[in-house]
Order: C-alpha cells, then sequence, then structure tokens
C-alpha cells in the first residue's frame, strides 16, 4: 500500500505499473493545490518520452468513438500487449464528474476486470474535445510502461485540433450515415487525420464512403503537409470486430513513421 502523500513512493507504484498508485498519482497531478501533485509533474517533465505511442481518438458525435476504442483495446489485449485508455466526458451540471464510468464502458468487451487495461474518464471543463487533464494522465500511463495509449476526445467539432498537440497518430473516426455531409463538417477536423475510420462497415454506404474519403482531394491536410504521410482510410465494425487488425497494422505503421 503506497502512502497518497509520498511523491517518492508514487512514483516507485508507478514504475512498478501498480494500478494503485497510477491513480492516485492521477488525482493528485490534476489537484492543482496538492503540494504532491506539484513533486510528480515536476518528476513527470523531467522525463524523456518513452517507448509509448499515444493516439488520438476523435470525430463527430455518435460515431461509435468509445466502442472502437474498447474493441481495439481488446484486439490489443489479445495480442498481449498493455493498454492505457483516457477518456474525455462532458461534465456533470451537478457534480462536475464524468458522465460514463469504466465498468460502463469496458465491461462488454470483457475488459472492466482486465489486468492489462488501465482506464481513467475525465470530466471535461476545458474549450476544446481535450485538455490538459489527459495529457497529465498520459505521461503517467508512459512513465507506468503502457506502449498504447489511447485518447479519446468529447466530439464536439472543430475544438477537438488541440488533440493534434498531444499524441502521436491521431484517428478521426466518422460513420457512413454522415453521407456527404462530411462535406459540410469544417475543415479543421479532417485535415489533423493521420488515419481515417469508418466504423458501422456493414452500413450500405460504407464503401461508398470509404471511396469518398479515400479520394485524397478531400483531405490535402496538415498532417499530410507536415509529415509527407498520406492519410489512410479503413473500415470498421467495432462491435463485430471487423476490420481491427487491419487498423491496428496501420496504426503501427505511422507509429514507424514517428519514430523514424
Amino acid at each position: 500500500m503506497v502512502s497518497v502523500d509520498n511523491a517518492s513512493q508514487l512514483i516507485e507504484g508507478i514504475e512498478r505499473g501498480d494500478d494503485l498508485a497510477i491513480g492516485r498519482a492521477i488525482t493528485h497531478v490534476l489537484d492543482s493545490e496538492s503540494s504532491v501533485g506539484e513533486e510528480l509533474r515536476t518528476w513527470l517533465e523531467s522525463r524523456p518520452r518513452g517507448q509509448s505511442h499515444r493516439i488520438g481518438i476523435t470525430g463527430p458525435p455518435g460515431v461509435g468513438k468509445s466502442t472502437l476504442v474498447a474493441a481495439l483495446s481488446r484486439e490489443l489485449r489479445e495480442q498481449e500487449e498493455r493498454v492505457g485508455i483516457v477518456a474525455s466526458d462532458p461534465s456533470s451540471p451537478f457534480s462536475g464528474g464524468a458522465f460514463l464510468g469504466d465498468r460502463v464502458r469496458l465491461a462488454g468487451f470483457k475488459l472492466a476486470d482486465d489486468p492489462g487495461v488501465f482506464f481513467r474518464s475525465l470530466a471535461h471543463r476545458e474549450a476544446g474535445g481535450i485538455g490538459n487533464e489527459s495529457l497529465w494522465t498520459a505521461k503517467i500511463l508512459e512513465a507506468a510502461g503502457y506502449p498504447w495509449i489511447f485518447l479519446e476526445t468529447v466530439g464536439v467539432g472543430q475544438s477537438e485540433l488541440a488533440v493534434r498537440e498531444l499524441v502521436d497518430t491521431v484517428l478521426v473516426v466518422v460513420s457512413p450515415e454522415q453521407g456527404d455531409e462530411v462535406q459540410l463538417l469544417k475543415a479543421g477536423i479532417l485535415e489533423i487525420a493521420h488515419i481515417f475510420v469508418v466504423n458501422r462497415a456493414d452500413n450500405a454506404s460504407a464503401e461508398r464512403f470509404h471511396q469518398q474519403l479515400s479520394d485524397r482531394s478531400h483531405f490535402q491536410g496538415r498532417a499530410q503537409q507536415e509529415s509527407g504521410w498520406e492519410p489512410k482510410v479503413y473500415l470498421t465494425e467495432a462491435i463485430r470486430g471487423s476490420g481491427l487488425k487491419e487498423l491496428i497494422e496501420g496504426i503501427a505503421e505511422h507509429r514507424k513513421e514517428v519514430l523514424k
């Protein structure tokens, strides 16, 4: 049992991968009045980036971002990979807490009690789809040695651009139900994508939508201009597990580009 008041013991626990220490450390780091949190933030800022790969999951509301994260996590666990998940949820107007809990999100994929998955749901209070709370949490998970870290945004549109500065790979999730409405989305959210995911691939219009996004003229965006990377498009059906292996391979391919 680690002390909640001792930064050194918490750091030791983090480096051992102790979930209790990780959870307590996150609580302290996110508390601006915590002296332990201040020590931990100083330690985290002094650490070089490790081998963890941060993956941002963004896109319009209702496209299945949470389901996709859970499905990808289950696929990675089958490959014996450890996974960290940081989800930004809308803040409750009453308690200030997040609406959705970890067990509700993950139970359907049999991950709620999996020791290889660490989930933290953060109440989202900042303007934009993701904030500094997510970044600090990701840094703690990196220090704990999680190789895969997903940062899921609220899903509020153009303000999601903040995620681009916090992660290595950005997945923009869309669904066939949107059809030509994707053209009406403000350009920013499309331009930040390294990878597009057309979820709910069992929809009759999925292939057409896939082809529409595959047309390079639709996304000559920032992600490509900065690195020369050409955004890829993948079809998935998260609940059934379709397309997940191919998507993970695509993320790994982009990771190689990041590490060059």
